[in-house]
C-alpha cells in the first residue's frame, strides 16, 4: 500500500479553490491550515520572482506577480476563513475583527481550535482526516 499523504494535502488545497465562492458550511482545521501553508509558500515564491525579474521601478507599481497572486486568492482565503469560523460555531462576521490589527491574534487562536464534533448551526462536521482510498 502506498502512502498518499502528499496527494491528500494537494486535494485539500484544491478543495478550497473549488469552493472559492462558498461562504456557507464548514471547513476543517486541516483544510484551512494546509491551504494557508500553500498560500504562504507560493507568496514567498512570488516575492522572490518579483525581486529577480522586475526592476526596482517596476516593483513600486501595483501590478507585480505577488500583488496579482494576492488579489486572485483573496476571495478563496476569505471563504475558507469564514467556513473555518463556522466549524467552531462562530459567525464569519468575526473576520472583521482583523481590521483592528490585534484581532488577527484572536482569529489565529480560533483557527487552531478543534472542530465542533456535532452538527452546529452551520452544518454537519467535516471529517478531519479523509478516509484513505485502497488503491491496488
Amino acid at each position: 500500500m502506498r502512502n498518499q499523504s502528499g496527494a491528500s494535502e494537494v486535494k485539500e488545497f484544491f478543495t478550497v479553490l473549488r469552493r472559492w465562492s462558498d461562504f456557507a458550511g464548514r471547513s476543517s482545521r486541516r483544510e484551512y491550515w494546509i491551504y494557508e501553508l500553500v498560500i504562504v509558500l507560493i507568496s514567498v515564491l512570488m516575492c522572490m520572482l518579483d525581486g529577480t525579474i522586475l526592476s526596482e521601478a517596476a516593483l513600486s507599481q501595483l501590478l507585480t506577480f505577488g500583488n496579482v497572486y494576492s488579489l486572485a486568492t483573496l476571495v478563496p482565503s476569505l471563504s475558507v476563513s469564514v467556513r473555518r469560523l463556522h466549524d467552531i460555531d462562530k459567525s464569519g462576521w468575526w473576520l472583521l475583527i482583523t481590521l483592528t490589527g490585534v484581532g488577527i491574534l484572536l482569529i489565529i487562536c480560533w483557527a487552531c481550535l478543534t472542530s465542533d464534533e456535532d452538527e452546529n448551526r452551520y452544518g454537519a462536521p467535516v471529517p478531519a482526516h479523509p478516509v484513505p482510498s485502497t488503491v491496488k
